[in-house]
């Protein structure tokens, strides 16, 4: 019989397996920028590259191809809305948080939505598309809730940003006292 905290680390290990074959938290971050609906977010208050010297926001439809567009309500027709691309931008800070904070967060939450629904298609879509998995065989999108998972270097932002600075405080021979809001 196994030993519960030889599983607990395999499991951990299994689970970090997309990650790893993954890149880094600076490429999921590129490739979501390069996305169509963040171009358009970005150049919205640019010149159109027709040439009519009206705003992109103001000059032409906006890609319907991007997925955080296609999920507005605003757009359930696929055509442009009077908001556009300001409609989405709260989504799309929203994703870009979730990278910041855990890659994993990009993956839908199995506690709060159930496979199958449209909720959860969405996010899955939008994670597949940060992880480049749009064009490769299905893989299981859901959120791995595991301690150890959640809070590796290689795939949250915060504990990168941790690890940093204790050898910082290390190489500086200083003390640190951690404090979260548990502890306080």
């Amino acid at each position: 019989m196994a030993h519960p905290a030889g599983l607990a680390r395999e499991s951990a290990a299994t689970a970090l397996l997309p990650f790893r074959t993954l890149h880094s938290l600076q490429e999921v971050y590129e490739r979501i920028l390069e996305s169509p609906d963040y171009v358009m977010i970005r150049s919205a208050d640019d010149l159109c590259h027709c040439g009519s010297g009206e705003l992109t926001k103001r000059c032409h439809d906006h890609n319907p191809d991007g997925i955080l567009f296609r999920w507005s309500k605003a757009h359930a027709e696929g055509e442009s809305c009077p908001s556009c691309p300001t409609c989405i931008g709260l989504p799309a800070t929203t994703q870009l948080l979730k990278v910041g904070n855990h890659l994993s967060l990009l993956k839908p939450d199995p506690l709060r939505m159930k496979p199958g629904t449209d909720e959860y298609h969405k996010q899955a879509e939008f994670a597949r598309m940060a992880f480049g998995l749009e064009h490769g065989p299905a893989v299981n999108m859901d959120r791995d809730l595991g301690l150890l998972a959640m809070s590796s270097e290689t795939s949250c932002g915060k504990m990168r940003a941790v690890v940093a600075l204790l050898r910082t405080f290390k190489a500086k021979k200083q003390k640190v006292h951690p404090l979260s809001r548990g502890s306080t």
